[in-house]
């Protein structure tokens, strides 16, 4: 027999507001003799209770039982507790959720437990177990058992997620999923998704849970970019293979056969062209050939040969292709085969290769090889298609106008005749001269100028310098200026002053490094008020309109003196080199002492003109 147990029974009376805790003993006949009601005023000093629903309602290591959060105390118990082990045994059959005392049929009519299980177990077991045993047991025992051991995971801390061994999680992910601290639930080994903290069937494939991507027949996600299963924003999947196409990188299909490209040819990105082009060639969506890899034309989208037929006004070229056949290279008609005219020295004339005469070189000569050249040079000179003339080797030395003539200013204009009337360049200082005969400079130890005269002073004797007259100046004078023996200028004459380089150049830093340049364009030394500066910049006026500057080491700067002058209230900015009033806090000062700036927490003090901390009354 068991030990006679102290039990509590917790009834929550909604109506009345208050908490009924019954106090009776195990085994006992008679109802319970003590009610205690908290809250009114009673021996246990009128606390109102702490009502809640669940376990996060109560400050742990406290649990919500029976409506109150309570810290869980274990009652003795002879044995183990038969509505928490779910023994199935007699006792516990009577187990009423609803907390209401009833009775149970099978331990009332067993005479050794039938006031004791009648009375007891039927009222203890329906009311004890909802309001102490279920508490105690979803209470106490998940607190006790679940969190009590340091770290573990339970639903009084994790009430929101579920617990993956002593880890509490979201409770959200497809491989973990649950709530209300329970352990995890992987929904992915179900063959579903985690829904609302639920393992459900996942939904069907749309537009809103598929955006990226296409739905299949079974109406599962595609990723969209298969030849098979091709499309996007939720739409049904297309097969692009069925129509002969192919799914493109923005996951749509690209088909190209006789019903899209009838009048073309097929690329191989499924893309249809015109079919007219040779290395694309054909038509009713076939795909496209290319005709020259196999030396043959595309005529009417299919690819042939070059022949009279298809190039009757010109010739097949080496690569099957029909070229006009007017060229020297290319020669050749009625869709033959082209010929190389060059290479055997002929010309191509009407589109047949013909030797140099009348009809192949009418402007010019022919050569002893047989071509055709312009004949206007002394060594190939002639016209009409006639043989070349070398007039080197003729008495008339010079060839003028296609034919070959004496030397002299007419037919040598642009240099010299030699003693055996052969036009030379005339730029040589022995063979001198321009449209006259030919003079020896180094004769009269002198030089041949570019103006084709002799000249004491030239390039091959002042290469360094430039030729005032006969003589050679070193070329760095502004009125002197010049290099390779050239004559002289005279800079100083035009808007470019001076001489930079051996050439004439505007004041800069290059031609004026040690002043400034005025606005006329000239050099100064700058260090005067009015002009002053450096490095070829332009000058400056350091005082145009009293700013009370000089001009200091070629820099315009703030002078004191002519700044304490203006107003003994003034100091110098030196970071802009101009005179101010001096009380303000970024320019502070006087008697043109260079500006103070004041701090932050500081002023500029209206009576001294120095800065001072605000705390000074003055400066307000």
């Amino acid at each position: 027999m068991r030990e006679p147990r102290a039990v509590r029974l917790v009834v929550t009376a909604v109506s009345v507001g208050v908490l009924l805790v019954i106090t009776f003993a195990c085994g006992s006949d008679e109802l319970p003799s003590k009610i205690e009601i908290p809250g009114n005023g009673k021996p246990d000093g009128g606390a109102k209770p702490v009502f809640c629903t669940t376990n996060t309602e109560c400050t742990p290591p406290k649990v919500c039982v029976g409506g109150q959060c309570q810290v869980p105390v274990e009652t003795p118990d002879a044995g183990e507790d038969d509505s928490a082990s779910g023994d199935g045994g007699p006792e516990d059959r009577g187990t009423a959720d609803d907390g209401t005392m009833g009775g149970d049929a099978s331990d009332a009519s067993n005479p050794s437990d039938g006031s004791r299980d009648g009375g007891f177990d039927a009222s203890a077991d329906s009311g004890t177990d909802t309001g102490h045993d279920t508490g105690h047991d979803s209470g106490f025992d998940a607190g006790k058992d679940a969190g009590a051991d340091a770290g573990g995971c339970h639903a009084g801390n994790c009430p929101g997620g579920c617990c993956a061994g002593t880890s509490c999680l979201g409770g959200t992910g497809d491989g973990n999923c649950g709530t209300g601290g329970a352990a995890c639930t992987d929904c992915k080994s179900q063959g579903k998704m985690c829904l609302n903290q639920t393992c459900e069937n996942p939904p069907a494939c749309n537009k809103t849970n598929c955006g990226d991507g296409c739905c299949d027949p079974a109406m599962v996600c595609q990723a969209g970019s298969a030849d098979t299963m091709c499309g996007t924003g939720g739409n049904s999947c297309q097969d692009c293979t069925a129509n002969g196409g192919e799914c493109t990188a923005n996951k749509a299909c690209v088909a190209c056969n006789a019903q899209t490209c009838p009048d073309g040819c097929c690329r191989t990105d499924k893309s249809c062209q015109s079919g007219d082009q040779r290395n694309e060639c054909g038509t009713g969506g076939v795909a496209c050939a290319d005709c020259a890899a196999q030396k043959l034309l595309c005529i009417g989208e299919k690819c042939a040969a070059c022949d009279g037929t298809n190039c009757p006004a010109g010739c097949c070229d080496s690569n099957g292709v029909c070229q006009p056949g007017d060229q020297n290279d290319v020669c050749g008609n009625a869709g033959a085969a082209c010929s190389n005219c060059s290479s055997a020295g002929k010309t191509c004339f009407q589109k047949q290769c013909e030797p140099c005469g009348a009809n192949t070189c009418p402007g010019g000569c022919c050569d002893a090889s047989g071509k055709c050249q312009a004949g206007d040079t002394n060594d190939k000179c002639g016209s009409g298609g006639t043989q070349c003339i070398n007039c080197i080797f003729e008495a008339d030395k010079v060839c003028s106008g296609n034919a070959c003539k004496p030397c002299d200013g007419t037919t040598c204009t642009n240099g010299c005749c030699d003693g055996s009337g052969v036009c030379l360049a005339g730029t040589s200082n022995t063979a001198c001269g321009k449209g006259a005969a030919c003079t020896d400079c180094t004769a009269t130890g002198k030089t041949c100028s570019a103006e084709q005269s002799c000249v004491a002073c030239g390039a091959s004797n002042c290469a360094n310098g430039c030729c005032a007259g006969d003589s050679c100046a070193a070329g760095t004078a502004a009125s002197q200026c010049g290099k390779g023996g050239t004559p002289c200028t005279d800079c100083t004459a035009g808007a470019n002053k001076y001489c930079y380089n051996g050439a004439c150049a505007p004041c800069n830093a290059n031609t004026c490094p040690n002043g400034c340049c005025d606005a006329s364009g000239s050099c100064q030394a700058g260090s005067a008020d009015t002009q002053c500066g450096k490095s070829g910049v332009a000058c400056q006026d350091c005082n145009p309109s009293g700013t009370q500057r000089k001009c200091v080491t070629q820099m315009c700067k703030c002078d004191r003196t002519l700044c304490k002058n203006k107003s003994s209230w003034n100091c110098c900015d030196t970071s802009t080199q101009q005179c101010v009033d001096g009380c303000d806090p970024d320019h502070c000062g006087t008697y043109g002492d260079p500006c103070e700036s004041c701090g932050s927490w500081d002023c500029c003090d209206w009576g001294s003109q120095s800065c001072m901390s605000y705390c000074n009354s003055e400066c307000w």
